[in-house]
């Protein structure tokens, strides 16, 4: 198996980072030699607001009211792990990134500076979009009782952003032939969801 790119976007609460972790182990397990780089903006976040500074404050608001991040803190976030942790022989997971079509874009654009479209080398980029129902997703989030779950207010703009916003970066990922599609309905058990994705890869 060459060194698989794969994105996992979905609506939070959609067990997107569940399934990163179930794929993470079955690659260990197909390839021990390969290592993997889980790049995971959440939780980056989740640290990053805690600190000190005008930026941290600033991304901390907007984390609580349930917004989205802009673009610029999100891209600085995980290229910045790519370049401090990137090695380029690993497998590349996107974990709930990017989240517009404007970030699509950037991630395209690293994608090609490290070469990942090479078939010779790599995997052809999966984008794997967990499907389930805004209520299947707010049930999920009140259940899990994260600092950012506390209101219904809150995970409704999460819920709002995610339609009018990572939409078009799933819709540019569609349309992109350098990349494929991969459209799983996940509101069933963890099991079956999992073993659809590795149904696809190659």
């Amino acid at each position: 198996m060459l060194p698989q790119t794969i994105i996992c976007i979905g609506r939070s609460g959609s067990g997107k980072g569940t399934q990163v972790g179930l794929l993470e182990k079955y690659l260990r397990e197909q390839g021990p030699l390969i290592p993997s780089l889980h790049i995971e903006t959440g939780q980056f976040f989740r640290a990053f607001i805690e600190e000190q500074g005008i930026s941290a404050q600033l991304a901390k608001k907007i984390y609580l009211d349930g917004k989205r991040q802009p673009d610029f803190l999100a891209v600085s976030m995980w290229g910045y792990m790519l370049c401090k942790d990137y090695t380029g022989v690993e497998h590349l997971m996107f974990d709930g990134a990017p989240r517009s079509a404007t970030e699509a874009q950037v991630v395209e654009d690293a994608f090609a500076f490290y070469d990942r479209f090479n078939s010779a080398k790599f995997a052809k980029p999966k984008v794997i979009y967990v499907d389930v129902p805004a209520e299947w997703s707010m049930a999920r989030i009140h259940e899990r009782g994260r600092i950012d779950d506390k209101t219904t207010e809150e995970i409704q703009n999460r819920t709002n952003w995610f339609e009018t916003d990572v939409m078009s970066a799933i819709k540019f990922f569609e349309s992109n032939p350098k990349f494929d599609l991969i459209h799983i309905k996940a509101d069933k058990p963890v099991e079956e969801v999992h073993a659809e994705i590795i149904s696809h890869l190659a």
